[in-house]
């Protein structure tokens, strides 16, 4: 077993760590198994030595807020009301402390990323042996990862590395901040005569998210950063809805059916349509426990809903940037069109291609082992987009323009602040993503409803 260095030591004694440590891992193997991780013997052992504790850059950094929510509330009302300087000028005399996500090194399995779910899908393939992820490294919330015989990875976005081979030389080279010896382990190669599914194709698509289903029920409804777009996205949709009315609403590319469910709930009929049959089956059984309205259930390609009638709906909503990973958007925005009523409303989320997350030198990012490409679009660029399938704009909402609350105290003032959000030069540059809310122009009735759909071949 590989001693630490003295530096290691001090920063990990200061962190309440010590040679014996015992904690209670209970809290740990719960919020694992949750998200469907095996606690492996080695993953719990780690977790008794190390669980719990979090090591920041700064000293200042080294104590949590349990006031954290009131805080960031009153100085962002305190900005809202009188400008960026008065923000900045509460925080300077009532200081906003740290929450654990802001840890240089944090080992605690509560803790939740938008990247815990590669585990499963990209990062777990590569290896012979299981994974189980105990912790995050960085501001950036690079995933920590021990394998069955305690060896510890770490991977961010689609990249994984292998840091050490026993627990102790891992969290020693991290604290270092010594990475020049990690290793980084590729993606697995189809198998020689397996041909790959060609990336975009329905069958490629399908694949990817059935791979990413297993626990990602609990990703979706409980990260704080995916839950705060779930709540603008549905705000913006239904307050564009026709009010005190019974509609038909459909769910396109509804994933585990997190937004239909809400609409369901509402006493609104809904249908949910999802490529991946297991990511249905998951809307299926969350659907069918909620006293509310009818829902309907079709495994479907958004780009090519052949089995929806043209004109029935009178809203689509398409949440999660669904659209801009369809592997097609203009057949997906058409296809969206084709089936709402003359009049009905579609809430499209899309990719921001101004944002901080924008790919350099283009509009798409191959995403998910090759099997789609996710497109980006400026806020500028929707009318002509979106009109070309024959609706109209009415307007874009950003989403994620500043980090949402990670406690969910102010989520409501958060999600308001989205929505009064009205002027996108405003906001164009720091919103990840926008949802676009649009219509279908009412017709006249002698006027023939043309129906917009792209082939493809």
């Amino acid at each position: 077993m590989t001693d630490f260095s003295q530096e290691a030591v001090d920063l990990l004694t200061e962190a309440g760590w010590t040679e014996n440590r015992r904690a209670d891992v209970r809290p740990y193997v719960k919020a694992l198994e949750k998200r469907a991780f095996e606690v492996t013997d080695a993953a719990r052992a780690f977790l008794e030595s190390f669980g719990g504790i979090y090591i920041y850059d700064d000293p200042k950094e080294r104590y949590l807020s349990k006031a954290v929510g009131s805080a960031m509330r009153r100085s962002h009302k305190a900005e809202r009301w009188f400008g960026r300087w008065a923000g900045k000028l509460w925080r300077w005399f009532w200081p906003v402390e740290y929450l654990p996500h802001e840890a240089m090194l944090s080992f605690d399995p509560t803790l939740d990323t938008l990247y815990v779910h590669h585990v499963r899908a990209d990062y777990a393939p590569r290896l012979p042996m299981k994974l189980c992820y105990v912790g995050l490294y960085g501001k950036a919330n690079q995933v920590l990862m021990v394998d069955e015989v305690g060896a510890v990875y770490m991977g961010f976005k689609e990249q994984l590395w292998k840091v050490a081979d026993d627990a102790r030389d891992a969290i020693d080279r991290l604290l270092r901040k010594d990475l020049d010896l990690i290793v980084e382990v590729p993606p697995v190669e189809p198998d020689a005569g397996e041909a790959a599914a060609e990336v975009n194709a329905a069958e490629a698509i399908a694949v990817a998210w059935d791979a990413l289903a297993d626990g990602y029920d609990a990703q979706v409804r409980d990260l704080p950063k995916r839950s705060a777009a779930v709540e603008i996205e549905l705000a913006a949709f239904e307050r564009a809805l026709p009010q005190g009315e019974k509609l038909e609403l459909l769910d396109a590319g509804c994933g585990v059916g997190v937004h239909g469910c809400r609409l369901l709930a509402a006493g609104h009929d809904v249908t949910f349509v999802d490529i991946s049959p297991r990511m249905l089956d998951r809307a299926r059984s969350a659907a069918e426990r909620i006293d509310g309205g009818k829902p309907w259930f079709d495994e479907c390609d958004l780009r090519d809903m052949d089995r929806v009638r043209t004109g029935v709906y009178d809203g689509v909503i398409s949440g999660g940037t669904v659209v801009s990973d369809c592997g097609d958007p203009e057949a997906g925005v058409c296809e969206i069109a084709r089936v709402l009523k003359p009049g009905g409303v579609a809430g499209i989320s899309l990719r921001n291609l101004d944002g901080p997350d924008a790919p350099d030198g283009g509009d798409t990012v191959r995403r998910q082992h090759d099997a789609f490409d996710a497109w980006f679009f400026s806020v500028d660029s929707v009318r002509a987009f979106f009109g070309r399938a024959g609706l109209v704009v009415e307007q874009s909402v950003p989403v994620f323009m500043s980090k949402p609350p990670d406690d969910g105290g102010n989520l409501d003032a958060y999600v308001q602040s989205h929505l009064e959000a009205t002027d996108p030069d405003a906001w164009r540059e720091t919103a990840w993503e926008f949802f676009v809310i649009a219509r279908k122009p009412e017709r006249d009735d002698d006027e023939p409803e043309v129906e917009q759909r792209v082939m493809r071949h």
